[in-house]
C-alpha cells in the first residue's frame, strides 16, 4: 500500500514538473501576446508577430494583424505615445472588424503608447486604449477597448 502511494506521488510530481517545464519553455521563447478588453470582455491572441517593411519614399511601416484588428499599423514607428483623437493623425492606422457583422470600425479617440521598439533584438511592446466606432445596419455602435497591451511581439523584417 505504501509503495502505491509513493508511486502515485512520483507520477503526479513528474507530470506536474513536465507541464510546468513546457509552459515555462513556451514563455521563454518570446511568443508575443496581444490582449485587451472589448466592452469589458477579454480578448487575447498568443503568438502574434509584427512586420516592418520599407515603403515608397523610404518610410518604414510596422504592422500587427490578428482576427479582430485587421490593421494595427504604424508609420515610421518609434517608442512614443500616439494620440488617436487627432483628425490629421498619420502615425497610426487602426481598423477593427466586428465579428458579428464584418463591419469595419475606426478609432474616434484614445491612444497607443509604443513603450519599446527594439529593432536590434526584433521585439515590440506597448499599450493602448480607444473607442472604436462601427456602423452596423446604419446604426453606429461604440466599442470600448481598455487595458490593451502588446507584449514581446517578435518583429519580422521584410
Amino acid at each position: 500500500m505504501q509503495l502505491i502511494k509513493i508511486s502515485s506521488f512520483l507520477l503526479v510530481s513528474v507530470l506536474f514538473f513536465s507541464f510546468s517545464s513546457n509552459h515555462t519553455t513556451n514563455v521563454s521563447e518570446g511568443a508575443g501576446v496581444f490582449s485587451c478588453y472589448i466592452n469589458d470582455k477579454p480578448f487575447v491572441v498568443d503568438s502574434i508577430t509584427a512586420s516592418i517593411r520599407k515603403i515608397t519614399g523610404g518610410e518604414k511601416q510596422l504592422s500587427l494583424n490578428n482576427e479582430r484588428f485587421v490593421k494595427f499599423t504604424f508609420m515610421n514607428p518609434s517608442a512614443k505615445n500616439i494620440n488617436l483623437s487627432s483628425s490629421t493623425i498619420r502615425e497610426a492606422y487602426i481598423r477593427y472588424e466586428d465579428p458579428a457583422s464584418n463591419a469595419m470600425g475606426v478609432p474616434v479617440k484614445g491612444y497607443i503608447n509604443i513603450i519599446s521598439l527594439d529593432e536590434e533584438n526584433k521585439v515590440l511592446s506597448g499599450e493602448f486604449e480607444m473607442e472604436i466606432k462601427v456602423i452596423v445596419n446604419n446604426n453606429p455602435k461604440i466599442l470600448k477597448i481598455t487595458k490593451g497591451k502588446f507584449s514581446n511581439i517578435p518583429i519580422v523584417f521584410k
